[in-house]
């Protein structure tokens, strides 16, 4: 069986061994019942473009667009870097609620301000499923053992956190990538390889890709967010393609994974308002 790299930086593996006690991920009924029979769909990154529009990286625009927003549900800026679009099947993400000791009372339940931040962002109608700490690593594992289990052209398997930064930290990151991809615009970026665990960090596409899918402004915070996720340029499978992936066509929406391994390590709920009842040691 193949064997892949499971991206989790020095820094995302201290924070798993001392302060993260679990992951939290909201999904609908029809979600749930897939994942429990051990099916699960990463949806593409590109498929956030349909809810925001890009809207310039000027610190003052900005300022003026998080200030009238109400919740932290929608960023204009996922998977954009300005006007350049990337292509489709780049990069698939699932997003977790990271709760780390900071977010529980003395008792083991999430605070009032995690419960607060969550429905803010309107999620709150949906149930959810939940990796404890003793469990991520071997979560994690499973679903990238699922993965390896094909021959997949140029795949990447990552857990990673989302960068919260300032406004001006976020201009200065994404303008000078901005400006190289503006000056190439002649190339197919379908043609770029864009691994995320190993990548050549001069390449100006593999930089779009991180910027575009692993920072957001710091109004996001709340959000608490991590993300799952396959990437890989083309896809290719052998003839003994035994259909653990299923390889999305262009423009699909999501990538399917049959990883019946990971659902042992999770907790379900299908009520919302049971998340304040959950605890954590």
């Amino acid at each position: 069986m193949n064997t892949l790299p499971l991206d989790i930086s020095k820094n995302e593996k201290r924070l798993l061994d001392q302060e993260t006690v679990g992951l939290i991920e909201f999904v609908y009924n029809e979600a749930m019942s897939n994942i429990q029979n051990g099916c699960w769909r990463f949806t593409s990154s590109t498929s956030y473009e349909k809810e925001s529009e890009p809207i310039g990286y000027d610190t003052d625009s900005l300022e003026r667009y998080f200030n009238n927003k109400s919740d932290y549900q929608v960023d204009p800026l996922e998977n954009h870097i300005l006007s350049t679009k990337f292509p489709d099947n780049v990069s698939f993400i699932s997003c977790f609620y990271i709760v780390t000791k900071n977010d529980l009372t003395q008792d083991g339940h999430l605070s009032n301000k995690f419960i607060q931040d969550i429905d803010r962002t309107e999620i709150n109608k949906r149930g959810f499923i939940l990796v404890k700490h003793n469990y991520i690593g071997r979560f994690l594992k499973a679903l990238n053992n699922c993965v390896a289990r094909e021959n997949l052209t140029g795949v990447g398997y990552f857990y990673r956190y989302v960068n919260y930064r300032s406004l001006d930290d976020y201009c200065n990151l994404a303008i000078p990538i901005e400006k190289l991809l503006a000056s190439n615009r002649d190339i197919d970026l379908s043609d770029i390889p864009l691994d995320l665990p190993e990548c050549n960090t001069d390449n100006i596409y593999t930089q779009s890709v991180k910027m575009s899918v692993l920072n957001k402004p710091n109004f996001f915070e709340p959000q608490h967010e991590g993300r799952v996720g396959v990437s890989f340029a083309k896809p290719q499978t052998t003839k003994n393609h035994i259909s653990q992936v299923t390889v999305p066509k262009k423009g699909s929406a999501y990538l399917q994974l049959n990883a019946p391994s990971a659902t042992g390590f999770l907790e379900f709920y299908n009520n919302y308002e049971e998340i304040k009842e959950i605890t954590f040691e």
